[in-house]
C-alpha cells in the first residue's frame, strides 16, 4: 500500500492529459465516452492516455526518487576526486 502523499506527488509528475484521464476514470468513475467529451479526441486516444498513464505511474511508484551519487563521499580527505574521473572538488 502506498502513502497517499507519495501517490499524489507521483500523479503530479504525469503529463496533464494522462493525469486527468486517470483521475476521472479510476477515482471519479467517469466512462471513456465522458472523458472523451471532456478531453476531446477519440475513445482510442483516451484508452492510450490511460494505458500510458498507468505505465508511467507504476514506473514512478517503483522508483519515485532517482538515486544520486554523493560526489563528496567519493573524494579522499585531500579532496582528490580523480578516482571517479573528476579532478575538481
Amino acid at each position: 500500500m502506498y502513502d497517499i502523499t507519495l501517490l499524489y506527488t507521483v500523479l503530479n509528475k504525469l503529463p496533464s492529459m494522462q493525469k486527468e484521464a486517470l483521475i476521472l476514470y479510476e477515482l471519479q468513475g467517469f466512462s471513456l465516452k465522458e472523458i472523451r467529451e471532456l478531453q476531446g479526441g477519440s475513445i482510442s486516444s483516451v484508452k492510450m492516455r490511460l494505458v500510458r498513464g498507468r505505465t508511467l505511474l507504476k514506473k514512478l511508484l517503483r522508483d519515485p526518487i532517482p538515486q544520486r551519487v554523493n560526489v563528496a563521499n567519493e573524494c579522499d580527505t585531500n579532496n582528490d576526486c580523480t578516482s571517479n574521473g573528476r579532478t575538481d572538488a
